[in-house]
C-alpha cells in the first residue's frame, strides 16, 4: 500500500497539470491537435446562398477521399473570461457588475470565437438551396453558406483545419481532457484530506481549534455573496445587459427616444437610471406647449452631454440651470428645455430645432459643443463610426459645394438598406477605399490600427494638418454653425455656444490641443458668443469629481458646477434679466 501511495501522489499531479495545460490550450484554441491550418481566401457570393473562398492549399479536396477538413467562421469577440463565464452565472448582479468593473478596466480584451459549420460534404445544390452551414471541399475550393443569423460582415475570417489523425479533433480532446482534468483534481483532494485527517482525528485536541475557524470562513464567503447580491437588487443596481434605450426613427429628423417610454440606463458600475421620455422624444421633463405668456424660455441642444441618461432627471443641468434663474430672480418667470440625443453633431441638430421651434418658442438657444462633435459632422467618418453609407445616411448632414458654399444632404429614409456589411471601424474603413476614388483620396494620410479607427475622435486633438477627411470635418463643421447662425439671426434669437471642459482635453497641456484651437477659432470667425468650461471646473474642484469614474459625462457635480457656470455667465453678458431690473431700466429710458 506504501509503494503504491508513494507513486500516486506524482502520478496524479502530472495528469492534472498536463490535462489542465491541454484543456486550457484546447479552449483558446488550436481545433486541431495534429494537423494543417488552411485559410479561406477571396469569399465571393456565388448563386443563392452559397459563397465560394479559395484555399491556401491548392490541392485539398473530399471529392475523392474524405479528409476530416472542419470549416470554421472565426468572429472577434468583445470581452474576457469573465464575459465568456456570465451565461453560467444566470442573472446574478453581482458577477455582472464584476464583469463590468473588469471590462472597464480592461476596455480592448478580445477573444475570438471559432465556430463549426456543417454537415460537410454537402451537395453543391443544397449548399445553394437549403444553406444552414453546409459546406464542401472541392480541389482547393470552399463552397460554403453561412448558418442562420450570420452574414459575412461578422465573421473576422474562415478557416479550415484538416486533422492529420480524423479521431484527435480538439471537440473530443477538450472533453477527454477536462474529464481526466477533474478526476485527477478529485482524486488529490481526497487523498490530501485523508492524510490531513489521519493526524487530525488521531490528535482530536487540533479538531476544536480549526474546525470553527473554516466553518466561520465558509460561513463569511457565503454571507457576502448573498449579501452583496442582496444589496445590489434591493438598491436597482441592474446589469448592463438590462438596460433598455428605446429609440425610434423619425424621416426628415434623424433618431430620437421613443415619447412616453421608459429608459432604463447603466455602465454596469456608476450609474443605474430610469428616466420617463417626455412627448417630443427626448430625456427632459415634459415641456408646457403652448408656451405661457412672460416665460423665457430657454432652448438647450445638444448630444449625450445635453441627453445626460446617467442622472436622474433632478441633477441634470437644464434643471439646475432653471432653479438658479428662478432664485437669483424670483419676480419672472424661467424654463428651460433640452433636447439632446447621443452621438449627434451640430449639423445632425439642426432638425431637432427646425421641427419643435414653433411649439417650444425660445427666447434664447444655447448649443453644447462635446468633443466628438467634430467627427459627428463628417458623413465619412460617421459611415466609419456606424456603418451608414455616406450617400444614404438617416441625420442631417453638410456638404460643400464646388464653389465653396455649405449646402444641406438629403436624408435617406430608406438608409438601412445602405448599410455597410463589416461590423469593425477599421474594416469599413478599408471597404470605403476600395467603394470610390473619391473616399479614398479623403482618407488618404489616415492609417490607423483597428484600435485608433474605433477612437477616431482623437485624431483632432493633433496640432498642425490633418489628413483630409479630418480637415473636412472640420471644415463641416464651421458649416454647421454658420447655419446656425443664419437660423438664430432669421429667428431673432440670441445664441450661446457652451464648449465642455473635454473639447480642451484632461492633459495639464490643454493649450497646446489642436481640437480646442479648431473649435475656439471657428467661433471667434463667425462670432458666435462662447463658454469655455474648463476654467470654470478649474475654479470649482477637481476635474475627476465632474465625471463617473469610469464614464466620461457629468455626475450630479458636473451637472451642478456646469449650471452654475452657464447662470453666471448668462447673467454677466445679460442675457437673462428679472422683472424689477426690467423695469428699472425701462424707468432710466424715459428720463
Amino acid at each position: 500500500m506504501r509503494t503504491i501511495s508513494k507513486f500516486l501522489v506524482p502520478i496524479l499531479v502530472c495528469v492534472l497539470t498536463a490535462s489542465s495545460l491541454a484543456y486550457a490550450a484546447l479552449l483558446k484554441f488550436d481545433p486541431v491537435v495534429v494537423g494543417e491550418r488552411v485559410s479561406v481566401n477571396n469569399v465571393q457570393q456565388e448563386t443563392g446562398l452559397a459563397y465560394i473562398g479559395t484555399l491556401t492549399n491548392p490541392e485539398l479536396s473530399d471529392d475523392e477521399l474524405p479528409t476530416g477538413a472542419q470549416l470554421y467562421i472565426v468572429e472577434e469577440r468583445q470581452g474576457n473570461l469573465l464575459t465568456r463565464l456570465r451565461p453560467h452565472f444566470g442573472d446574478s448582479f453581482a458577477f455582472a457588475w464584476l464583469v463590468s468593473v473588469y471590462t472597464a478596466n480592461y476596455p480592448h480584451s478580445t477573444y475570438e470565437l471559432w465556430t463549426p459549420l456543417g454537415p460537410a460534404r454537402a451537395l453543391h445544390d443544397d449548399i445553394r438551396k437549403i444553406g444552414n452551414g453546409r459546406f464542401s471541399i472541392w480541389h482547393g475550393s470552399v463552397y460554403f453558406s453561412f448558418p442562420a443569423g450570420k452574414t459575412l460582415g461578422d465573421i473576422n475570417r474562415l478557416e479550415v483545419l484538416v486533422p492529420t489523425f480524423p479521431m484527435l479533433r480538439a471537440e473530443k480532446l477538450v472533453g477527454v481532457a477536462g474529464a481526466a482534468a477533474i478526476i485527477a483534481a478529485v482524486s488529490l483532494s481526497l487523498y490530501g484530506f485523508t492524510a490531513v485527517a489521519r493526524p487530525l482525528v488521531r490528535r482530536s485536541r487540533l479538531l476544536p481549534s480549526i474546525v470553527p475557524g473554516v466553518t466561520i470562513c465558509l460561513v463569511l464567503t457565503v454571507l457576502l455573496i448573498v449579501g452583496s447580491e442582496v444589496y445590489m437588487r434591493a438598491n436597482g443596481m441592474f446589469p448592463e445587459d438590462r438596460a433598455v434605450w428605446g429609440s425610434e426613427y423619425v424621416p426628415e429628423m434623424g433618431f430620437r427616444l421613443r415619447p412616453g417610454a421608459e429608459a432604463v440606463w447603466t455602465n454596469g458600475i456608476d450609474f443605474w437610471t430610469r428616466s420617463r421620455v417626455n412627448s417630443i422624444g427626448f430625456l427632459d421633463k415634459e415641456p408646457v406647449i403652448p408656451k405661457p405668456p412672460g416665460v423665457f424660455r430657454i432652448m438647450v441642444i445638444g448630444d449625450s452631454m445635453v441627453e445626460a441618461a446617467q442622472v436622474s432627471l433632478e441633477q441634470k443641468f437644464q434643471i439646475k440651470l432653471g432653479e438658479l434663474l428662478q432664485h437669483d430672480f424670483p419676480g419672472s418667470k424661467f424654463d428651460v428645455v433640452a433636447l439632446g440625443y447621443s452621438g449627434t453633431g451640430q449639423a445632425n441638430q439642426l432638425p431637432f430645432f427646425e421641427r419643435f421651434k414653433d411649439q417650444l418658442k425660445p427666447n434664447l438657444l444655447v448649443l453644447v459643443v462635446a468633443n466628438n462633435d467634430l467627427a459627428n459632422n463628417s458623413p465619412l467618418l460617421e459611415a466609419i463610426r456606424h456603418g451608414w453609407h455616406p450617400e444614404h445616411l438617416p441625420l442631417l448632414f453638410l456638404k460643400k459645394d464646388p464653389n465653396g458654399s455649405c449646402s444641406r444632404m438629403d436624408m435617406d429614409a430608406s438608409w438601412q438598406r445602405y448599410v455597410l456589411a463589416p461590423r469593425k471601424e477599421f474594416d469599413r474603413l478599408m471597404k470605403l477605399r476600395e467603394m470610390s476614388p473619391g473616399y479614398k483620396q479623403k482618407l488618404e494620410g489616415w492609417n490607423p490600427t483597428a484600435a485608433e479607427a474605433q477612437a477616431l475622435d482623437f485624431v483632432f486633438y493633433r496640432t498642425g494638418q490633418l489628413p483630409p477627411v479630418f480637415e473636412e470635418a472640420v471644415e463641416l463643421t464651421r458649416c454647421s454653425f454658420t447655419e446656425w447662425k443664419r437660423l438664430a439671426e432669421r429667428d431673432g434669437l440670441p445664441l450661446v455656444v457652451i464648449v465642455v471642459p473635454g473639447v480642451r482635453g484632461y492633459e495639464p497641456d490643454v493649450e497646446n490641443n489642436g481640437q480646442f484651437q479648431r473649435i475656439f477659432g471657428i467661433m471667434a470667425e463667425l462670432n458666435i458668443p462662447l463658454l469655455d468650461l474648463y476654467p470654470e471646473f478649474i475654479k470649482r474642484g477637481r476635474m475627476v469629481d465632474a465625471h463617473f469614474k469610469f464614464d466620461a459625462h457629468w455626475n450630479s457635480t458636473g451637472h451642478q458646477w456646469a449650471a452654475e457656470a452657464t447662470f453666471e455667465y448668462l447673467k454677466r453678458e445679460r442675457y437673462v434679466q428679472g422683472r424689477e431690473e426690467e423695469r428699472s431700466q425701462s424707468s432710466k429710458v424715459g428720463r
